[in-house]
């Protein structure tokens, strides 16, 4: 790369996603950008016809930018982006989730897979996470991993996520690639004992909430 030209990235039309999801107009880029503290590269959010994703999310100026899967994926291959992503807004009834260090050796955490077994879910871009999307809403919480537990988000109003196609075995096994499955009482379980009834939310303005330092 020389100055602001980027690798055209051909191979990112070949991304498939639940059909559910590809005409929702939530949709943009992200690209690897250096952490400000020096720490692992961000995840940077830019709209897909447009500037990196700023100010706040949700709003009409912000939504007016997102697009539908087909056109930020062409845009994210043109523009030599390294990816597509969703972002999680108040209407859609939908919510992300992102487990963080859950898979050893190509092994899914029990836990973890506990919860998405019944939904279209996908390794990260690392392959030692895990994304899942379910309908229902979570909230926007986080709790870091320790080196002894894996870090866990939710993701329903505010933030994106990451989407890579690259499925876990059990979504293709079991024929789950176009199934959005609804939140579980498992699952609102899960978030209660790891979050806490009181956890607080990430706020939808918070300039840093839609990077990912992974």
């Amino acid at each position: 790369m020389r100055g602001n030209v980027h690798t055209i990235r051909p191979e990112i039309r070949d991304l498939e996603i639940p059909q559910p999801l590809v005409d929702l107009p939530v949709f943009l880029c992200w690209r690897y950008e250096p952490h400000p503290d020096g720490l692992k590269p961000l995840k940077v959010p830019y709209y897909p016809l447009g500037n990196k994703r700023v100010g706040l999310q949700g709003s009409p100026e912000d939504r007016a930018k997102l697009t539908t899967f087909a056109i930020a994926r062409d845009q994210a291959a043109k523009r030599g982006m390294d990816g597509v992503g969703m972002a999680l807004l108040d209407g859609y009834d939908l919510t992300a989730l992102d487990f963080d260090d859950c898979v050893d050796g190509g092994v899914v955490n029990p836990e973890v897979m506990a919860l998405i077994r019944s939904t279209y879910a996908e390794f990260s871009p690392s392959g030692r996470g895990i994304r899942a999307i379910l309908r229902g809403n979570l909230g926007n919480r986080k709790s870091h991993g320790d080196g002894t537990r894996y870090g866990a988000e939710t993701f329903s109003t505010t933030g994106f996520v990451t989407l890579t196609g690259n499925r876990l075995p059990h979504v293709d096994v079991l024929g789950l690639e176009n199934t959005i499955g609804r939140v579980t009482p498992a699952l609102e379980d899960f978030c209660i004992q790891r979050f806490g009834s009181s956890a607080p939310a990430v706020p939808s303005d918070d300039f840093m909430a839609g990077y990912e330092p992974k």
